[in-house]
């Protein structure tokens, strides 16, 4: 995957196709829609906004995160967005992590993020069972 992320570093035409497609796709802003179904509530609405206001790792706006994200997209097929959560298992971060830096599970439900000689173990979004994220095992009770 590292290998993937220097192709625009080599091919110009590569970078500047990335820049300008990952630019569009943030370039409009973001809407919000209900899924299908789904009645409009204005107080859950407003804590989302909220949440695209200020959850943003710092030093980095919701749009700068989602064209990180694309830019991923574009160059090696794949991205990732880690949404943490409190203690109330509310969000309250959201922040682009560089693809070449995770590996995949073999359930596809766990994923390390490899950085120098750490790593943390993440799960993916909406998975209930809770894992160690040291060891990427099954936690029986938090």
């Amino acid at each position: 995957m590292l290998n993937l992320t220097r192709l625009p570093l080599v091919n110009t035409f590569h970078n500047k196709s990335v820049s300008v497609k990952s630019t569009d796709i943030v370039g409009k802003g973001y809407h919000i829609e209900l899924v299908d179904g789904m009645a409009e509530h204005e107080a859950q609405k407003k804590m989302l906004k909220e949440f695209i206001r200020k959850a943003p790792e710092r030093g980095h706006t919701f749009s700068q995160a989602v064209k990180n994200f694309a830019t991923d997209r574009l160059i090696t097929g794949n991205g990732a967005i880690e949404i943490a959560r409190d203690i109330k298992k509310m969000p309250v971060l959201f922040a682009h992590v560089p693809f070449y830096t995770l590996q995949v599970h073999e359930d596809n439900i766990r994923w390390c993020h490899i950085v120098g000689n750490e790593s943390v173990w993440f799960k993916r979004y909406g998975i209930e069972q809770e894992y160690s994220k040291k060891t990427g095992k099954k936690l029986d009770s938090v």
